[in-house]
């Protein structure tokens, strides 16, 4: 119950003799947070004739040190480690209630380690980078959920150290910490790892649906609902393909669709403060590399591949971007893969 008076107890019952007393006595211990315990603990940790209640004091060690960080230097002997999905820390409800607010640099980090797409994906949120550059994400506290360590850190770049959290609190959390529709995998793009960027393309191209497009482009709210509304449209008029065009001016900006027979279609633009993040997602999406032409130019070539179980045909859009005079031009060729 987290109940301080229960420190001076649970002390005694560390010099136990059954390993069957000693380990829940470490646990009580952590659970307390009781800093009087390090020194034992850490007697414990090298010297315990029993390997669990050794790992069990070194657990404890380091959910103790998460409240009290500064005496982490006073200990000797002990190794630090990573929690994983073995050890995954159960925050008390007052733990979460009184983890501290963000500064505005340090939530940019983690945002651009865990874009909320992926967060969402993962059903994740991190909380706050440890003083060795670990990450330290919560998880829904159900073993029944998957604690997906191993892909967190693949998609992230950086070590994991999981909190097991209730699912209300993970669903508070993404609610409160992100800003909802800002886009922040195009935002952080530099930022991201390859594994993230592959992983968010596989999300939003999963949403394009030919048979029922999303809403025309200027009723668009976010950069993923732009890319399955603009694919999904090339699909269901089976253009040959499409060409974007602009600087950002609204009487620029310009998305035409090259169709069968040599007819044109104009789709109305998208909003203007959504153009410029619109070409930065399809170019993320696309794989886009920028190299500088001979003529000085910025371009870009990539391709953008989907299965999408709701097509009738899998197809590829080769993607060709240059900038000229401040001026954006995208072309977009889609590719019959059953014809080709």
């Amino acid at each position: 119950m987290g109940d301080p008076r229960a420190v001076g107890v649970l002390l005694k019952f560390l010099d136990s003799h059954l390993k069957e007393l000693r380990l829940p006595a470490i646990i009580g211990l952590a659970w307390n947070r009781a800093r009087v315990a390090l020194e034992p603990l850490e007697r414990m940790e090298t010297d315990d004739p029993d390997p669990d209640v050794r790992r069990e004091a070194q657990v404890a060690i380091e959910e103790i040190l998460r409240d009290f960080p500064n005496l982490r230097s006073m200990l000797k002997n002990h190794k630090p480690i990573l929690l994983t999905r073995e050890n995954v820390i159960m925050d008390s409800e007052s733990t979460i209630a009184n983890l501290q607010p963000l500064t505005d640099e340090h939530r940019q980090f983690l945002v651009a380690r865990l874009p909320r797409l992926l967060a969402l994906r993962y059903k994740a949120v991190p909380l706050f980078r440890e003083a060795h550059d670990a990450l330290v994400i919560a998880v829904p506290a159900d073993p029944e959920f998957e604690r997906p360590v191993e892909a967190l850190e693949r998609v992230t770049g950086c070590a994991i150290e999981l909190r097991g959290w209730p699912l209300n609190k993970i669903y508070e959390r993404l609610l409160t910490f992100y800003e909802w529709g800002d886009d922040d995998w195009v935002q952080f793009s530099p930022e991201l790892t390859d594994a993230a960027l592959c992983e968010i393309a596989e999300i939003v191209l999963e949403g394009i649906a030919p048979e029922a497009p999303h809403s025309p482009l200027p009723d668009c709210s976010d950069s993923i609902e732009l890319i399955q509304s603009f694919l999904s449209q090339c699909v269901q008029r089976r253009a040959l393909s499409a060409v974007l065009e602009g600087d950002g001016e609204e009487r620029t900006f310009t998305v035409t669709l090259n169709l069968r027979g040599g007819e044109r279609e104009e789709l109305e633009p998208p909003p203007p403060h959504l153009r410029e993040r619109f070409i930065r997602a399809l170019k993320m999406i696309a794989d886009c590399e920028e190299q500088v032409n001979e003529a000085g130019q910025l371009v870009g070539r990539g391709s953008i591949r989907t299965n999408n179980a709701r097509m009738d045909k899998p197809f590829v859009a080769v993607v060709r971007c240059e900038t000229m005079d401040e001026h954006c031009i995208m072309a977009i060729e889609f590719v019959d893969l059953e014809a080709n």
